[in-house]
């Protein structure tokens, strides 16, 4: 069983191993920074499965009106799916109500499951970004909107 908390900073670094489409990311896991700015609008999450940090995700404001939406994933439970997917509907419910009326996305284009999961939280597929970080990787961005 996965349950979830608050995310702290000290969360990302004991993710341990992430997906493959994940991996470039690792450098910054261990960047206090990074994971402060994460953690400061008060929308990111921990999964924890027994003891062990497996996913984190939240939304962060870029501006009062729009947010983007990350998630980190590490060695998860196949069965603990169905719970972050819900997790992750309420935080990004919660973020709507706040006032980010427009939530981005981006998934690495290879990562076919990265792409369900952004569909079933209902984001909608924009384009392909041709660059994105030191990686020179390319990304679909996806969107949502809400009230």
């Amino acid at each position: 069983m996965i349950g979830f908390r608050p995310m702290v900073p000290d969360d990302l670094p004991r993710l341990g191993t992430l997906q493959e489409a994940e991996a470039y990311l690792g450098p910054q896991l261990g960047d206090a920074g990074y994971a402060e700015d994460l953690c400061a609008v008060g929308f990111a999450w921990t999964g924890v499965h027994g003891v062990r940090v497996v996913a984190c995700g939240g939304v962060v404001a870029q501006t009062a009106w729009r947010g983007y939406a990350w998630m980190l994933i590490g060695a998860v439970p196949r069965a603990a799916w169905l719970a972050i997917l819900r997790k992750s509907l309420d935080v990004i419910r919660r973020a709507h109500v706040a006032g980010l009326r427009r939530i981005a996305a981006e998934v690495d284009l290879m990562f076919a499951a990265g792409h369900r999961f952004a569909l079933m939280l209902g984001f909608e597929p924009e384009g392909i970004t041709r660059w994105v970080g030191p990686f020179d990787k390319p990304f679909v961005s996806y969107s949502r909107y809400g009230p």
